[in-house]
């Protein structure tokens, strides 16, 4: 089984999200807060991080860069509703 981390504020998203994948093959966590985020990038198996853009834990794209810092081969996904191509 995959693991799959999702960070949002959004409950419409998490919904779509784990309407969209199958439980069967992945199990979906959603990530809470900032600290919990740090906690599971250095102590846990990813298999792949969906963010969303408008989430209220992170500015921009730092959760990303956070995230490569620490890990280079796990596939990080990026949604929302406006994102501009500047970013």
């Amino acid at each position: 089984m995959k693991n799959i981390y999702l960070i949002t504020t959004a409950k419409d998203n998490e919904q779509l999200i784990k309407k969209e994948i199958t439980e069967d093959e992945f199990k979906i966590y959603t990530i809470k807060n900032r600290e919990e985020y740090e906690d599971i990038i250095k102590n846990y198996n990813i298999d792949l991080i969906i963010l969303d853009y408008n989430n209220q834990f992170f500015q921009d794209l730092e959760s990303f860069y956070i995230f490569r810092s620490k890990n280079f081969y796990t596939p990080f996904i990026i949604i929302g509703e406006s994102i501009s191509e500047e970013k």
